[in-house]
């Protein structure tokens, strides 16, 4: 006859990853541009990213929606540069296998592509990847020190520190600014977002950083009309600072967090040779608290007639981590690849995207490519004034690598990461186009680490090992926990049988060939 053990004491939560998976998606649709915008000769570039809207978790199900917004940069019929901002709205649903008490929600964009179908017409799609990990709540293993009557079980606890995570999300963030431009005429611009400080206080995440506006303007000379003037980048760090609400977080706990720019608009300032620019984005908040939990890792009965029989499992520990870095990115391309032989650079993006992490050599090691656009302007043939300039494209990929010192131990780690361009520069050098570009990486982890620990133990009568007393010699392999087990007695009565000390833990071993004196009658 066996009797089944459960735990006396409260029982703890170990935080466990339930799921991780995504869900695909797609959006296709034709725009018609309206007619005050110029028509379109041909596509320069064509940016593009997902923004969040609403996620709700409801009893296994997680629903998220967003837009997909894109820009376009195009050449209109008299070789001036334009842009136009549109958006495809998406939607998607996933079921989660089990309770979760956290979820995030990730939607990225690949495959995008733009057509151009008349010329005011564009269609646009993209196929949408969206990444959903979401953490429930496990009750380790169970373990008792009594039994009643007079058997008793001695089980093995150890201490482990493990995390909790949780996400919040902040909306429609502001912030304003003015671009010094020298009157020039505002072409295009886009916006980068980068948290620096992050702090927690009470039930409240503090986040500061800067917002990099970049912008492009044409700037004409009296009587040129479009695609006559000569083009320059502008770019501005314009700082924030945001208390975000975020209830039970506490000071101490470790906090990252990542921007999305929603929008941004440059257009005419009050202040003479300036223009107004004006940002909204959204802020993505990961905090990770340390816990201590209690775990079980083995059990017996201190007697000499019962034994025990411990059932395992496998849990997890996890330890959340994150990175926030810079570096540069130097890439070379051959210049017929993006241009003509007699242009000029206009203007210069970089679209980095991560596409593998993984823990080397005690390092975190993230590597992708870029997707690298260059804007030239070039004299037609036989035109001998600004006038007869078109402008062209082209665009390559490059490879990057970044290396930092994030550690997360030994397990298979879980990440989510994002790359953002600060600035880009190019230069043409011969035959060749070379790229300089700043680009700003982010990534949050969880480490997981896997420990066998005591889901169950049973009891049960066993051939009794007999009264009396054992002398063995230390082969220095077994400790005292282990030698209690094998004899059935106690950690305690070997300590003090033995003069040994009683201030030595369970995992003390005997130095080899000392005798240690084991009392199996007590």
């Amino acid at each position: 006859m066996a009797d089944e053990i459960k735990r006396d004491s409260e029982a703890q939560t170990l935080p466990r990853l339930c799921y991780d998976g995504y869900v695909n998606g797609e959006v296709n649709e034709d725009f018609l541009l309206p007619d005050y915008l110029p028509q379109i000769d041909r596509i320069l570039r064509f940016e593009y990213r997902a923004i969040p809207d609403e996620n709700y978790f409801g009893t296994r199900t997680a629903e998220f929606s967003g837009a997909v917004s894109y820009n376009v940069v195009y050449a209109s019929g008299d070789s001036g540069i334009c842009s136009v901002s549109l958006s495809s709205d998406y939607d998607g649903k996933a079921d989660i296998p089990c309770d979760f008490k956290e979820c995030r929600v990730v939607t990225g964009v690949e495959n995008a592509a733009c057509r151009l179908l008349g010329p005011r017409k564009l269609s646009a799609r993209a196929k949408l990847r969206t990444r959903l990990l979401a953490f429930s709540e496990d009750v380790p293993g169970d373990g008792v020190s009594t039994v009643g009557g007079d058997i008793r079980v001695d089980h093995l606890e150890t201490t482990e520190e493990t995390c909790e995570s949780r996400f919040f999300e902040a909306r429609d963030i502001r912030v304003d600014d003015c671009v010094e431009e020298n009157g020039g005429k505002p072409v295009f611009c886009n916006a980068s977002v980068l948290p620096i400080n992050v702090t927690a206080n009470n039930n409240a995440v503090v986040v500061s950083g800067d917002v990099i506006v970049r912008a492009l303007f044409e700037y004409l000379e009296e009587g040129q009309g479009a695609g006559c003037g000569r083009y320059g980048n502008v770019s501005c760090r314009i700082p924030f600072e945001r208390a975000v609400r975020c209830d039970g977080v506490k000071p101490g706990d470790r906090c990252l967090a990542e921007g999305t720019c929603v929008s941004v608009t440059v257009g005419e300032g009050e202040k003479e040779n300036s223009s107004d620019c004006s940002v909204n984005f959204d802020m993505m908040i990961t905090v990770a608290r340390k816990k201590e939990i209690t775990l079980c890792r083995d059990a017996y009965a201190v007697s000499s007639s019962h034994s025990t029989d411990c059932s395992h499992k496998t849990a997890e520990l996890y330890n959340a981590s994150g990175v926030r870095g810079n570096f540069t990115l130097s890439a070379v391309a051959s210049r017929k690849d993006v241009g003509g032989d007699n242009g000029e650079i206009v203007d210069v993006s970089v679209y980095p995207e991560i596409t593998s992490a993984a823990f080397e050599k005690n390092k975190t090691v993230f590597t992708g490519n870029a997707r690298i656009n260059v804007i030239m302007k070039e004299k037609a043939e036989g035109a001998e004034s600004s006038a007869g300039r078109v402008v062209s494209s082209g665009e390559f990929t490059y490879p990057f690598k970044y290396e930092c010192d994030m550690r997360l131990g030994e397990g298979d780690p879980v990440y989510f990461s994002c790359a953002e361009m600060i600035s880009a520069r190019g230069r043409i050098d011969g035959d060749k186009v070379r790229v300089e570009s700043e680009i700003a990486l982010s990534a949050s982890a969880w480490g997981r680490e896997k420990v066998e620990i005591v889901d169950k133990i049973s009891i049960s009568e066993a051939e009794p090992i007999g009264n009396g007393i054992t002398v063995i010699y230390s082969d220095g392999r077994e400790d005292l926990w282990q030698l209690a087990k094998r004899f059935r007695t106690d950690v305690g009565s070997i300590l003090s049988d033995n003069d040994l000390g009683m201030d030595k833990d369970e995992r003390y071993v005997p130095e080899t060939g000392n005798p240690v004196v084991i009392n199996t009658g007590k």
